[in-house]
């Protein structure tokens, strides 16, 4: 990996003169260009904002620490793990002042976050990100800080918040340590800092710190389980086939597209990726059919359509049940019947997975 960072950069400077360091797993090497160019700051974002490369694009234009406004290009480096290829270039007048105006304006619209919360699995991150509309996106999850300590997760985000532009997207604030969720909450009052996105669990069970932080956050926008959006698994079935197998033109056959969306899907989308993986790695061929699912999963339910306003309330009683952790007691208080009665209807609309 290190060898092929090494050969890209190489060849790289043999053909520009211009700005330009290149960032691997423990690795960043700079000419003298981005030296002169670039503050600590700067070296510290531009290695975060790498880990998101592949929805940024290849081009983003940004306010330097300097306030100096300048466009990046990023380049995989291919054969070295999570590698990248910057070229750092001022940008010209015209340009210049857009980016500051954006960046401007960035900060005029962070005085409230965004919460994304839902149940685990549900795209609470996915959806963070494509909320995120104020470039550069940075995600800082809490795995982090588990593996090297509140620490390193605290400097990382300190230095993130002095660029003052842009977005810090703080995932999983309910798996944050007490110390942690202090300072960002002491950030989020601050006028000139970036726009902040948190995503979390169901707010209904946050507590302490994680909850008084949920609340500074005027926007928020819930996740629901995949259950209660079946009519949405075809479409997501079909990105996730791209994601897993980009060199592949997959589909999925009919019959398998019946089964999938037939299931109740209790594992959300995070199951449905691990079914679809495990049909890829099956078959060879572009169409995925029913035999190379997973083999609970290759029956489509009972013979007889469902009436739309039963497949409605039989995805809002999944999605209770899903909620309650399959506890039939509190899943029949929240839809407001008896358990009796909740017996019948799963039975009646065929819920077989609680």
């Amino acid at each position: 990996s290190e060898k092929n960072l090494l050969e890209a950069f190489q060849a790289a400077s043999r053909l520009r003169r211009r700005a330009m360091m290149e960032v691997g797993e423990d690795l960043v090497l700079s000419n003298q260009a981005a030296l002169d160019l670039l503050g600590p700051g700067d070296v510290a974002m531009l290695r975060m904002l790498v880990t998101d490369v592949r929805r940024h694009g290849a081009t983003l234009d940004l306010s330097l620490e300097s306030g100096r406004a300048v466009t990046v290009e990023v380049t995989q480096v291919s054969g070295a793990r999570r590698g990248a290829l910057l070229h750092v270039e001022p940008c010209d007048t015209e340009r210049a002042r857009s980016v500051t105006r954006r960046s401007w304006s960035s900060r005029e619209r962070a005085a409230a976050p965004l919460l994304v919360w839902g149940p685990a699995g549900t795209g609470r991150t996915t959806r963070a990100l494509e909320l995120s509309d104020v470039e550069p996106v940075t995600l800082l999850g809490p795995g982090a800080a588990l593996l090297d300590g509140d620490t390193a997760w605290a400097r990382d985000f300190e230095s993130l918040m002095s660029r003052r532009t842009g977005t810090v997207c703080v995932d999983g604030i309910d798996l944050l340590s007490d110390r942690l969720l202090e300072l960002v909450s002491l950030r989020v009052d601050g006028k000139d800092r970036p726009h902040l996105v948190f995503t979390c669990g169901p707010v209904d069970q946050l507590t302490g710190r994680a909850a008084a932080l949920a609340g500074t956050a005027t926007r928020r926008e819930e996740t629901v389980p995949l259950a209660a959006r079946r009519h949405q698994v075809p479409a997501i079935a079909a990105r996730m086939l791209q994601d897993l197998e980009p060199e592949r033109d997959l589909h999925l056959a009919p019959g398998a597209v019946a089964a999938l969306t037939a299931h109740a899907w209790p594992g959300n989308l995070r199951e449905l990726k691990a079914v679809l993986a495990h049909a890829v790695q099956r078959r060879w061929a572009d169409t995925i059919g029913v035999d190379d699912l997973p083999e609970d999963y290759r029956s489509a339910g009972p013979a007889g359509p469902i009436a739309p306003l039963e497949r409605a309330e039989r995805d809002v009683i999944v999605a209770t049940l899903h909620g309650c952790e399959g506890n039939k007691v509190r899943a029949a208080q929240e839809l407001g019947m008896s358990r009796t009665t909740l017996y019948a209807r799963m039975r009646s609309l065929r819920i077989t997975s609680y």
